[in-house]
């Protein structure tokens, strides 16, 4: 890489927009409440590098066997705990 050279951003994984959620002249559907439009639009925004989403798939595809994830995603979070209190902020 030449000097001064920026590196590339990492790769990110973005979880789309509202897919399942389309909405109509008549208004959204009546499943949807109050919180819901926030949660949409959090969602639709929401984006991940791929280390971390690695991290995590290998967490509890790879080196857990379990049925029960709650230790393993209790675990994962305390091991990103930076990543994970970004999401909020």
């Amino acid at each position: 890489m030449q000097d001064g050279a920026s590196q590339p951003a990492p790769e990110r994984v973005r979880c789309g927009g509202n897919r399942g959620h389309s909405g109509s002249e008549s208004g959204p559907s009546p499943r949807r409440g109050p919180d819901q439009d926030d949660r949409a639009e959090w969602l639709s925004n929401f984006e991940i590098d791929l280390p971390t989403l690695t991290s995590l798939e290998s967490a509890l595809l790879v080196d857990y066997t379990g049925d029960d994830y709650d230790k393993p995603v209790a675990a994962w979070i305390e091991e990103n705990r930076e990543w994970v209190d970004s999401l909020t902020e």
